[in-house]
């Protein structure tokens, strides 16, 4: 059920922040662990997408 939230979060800001409102009501803990994991999810991605483009070059 996490795992839904944290991509939409991902790909679009405003959908995310509003499931994170919703999460927020519910259960204060679980919305700095799905930030957090937010702030994980784009950090890995923007690398990923770094080392694709230094190691691959268009």
């Amino acid at each position: 059920m996490l795992y839904p939230s944290v991509y939409i979060a991902c790909t679009n800001n405003s959908v995310g922040l509003q499931i994170l409102k919703v999460f927020s009501r519910e259960n204060n803990v679980l919305i700095k662990l799905i930030k957090y994991l937010i702030i994980f999810e784009v950090q890995l991605a923007k690398n990923i997408a770094s080392l694709f483009i230094t190691t691959n070059n268009f």
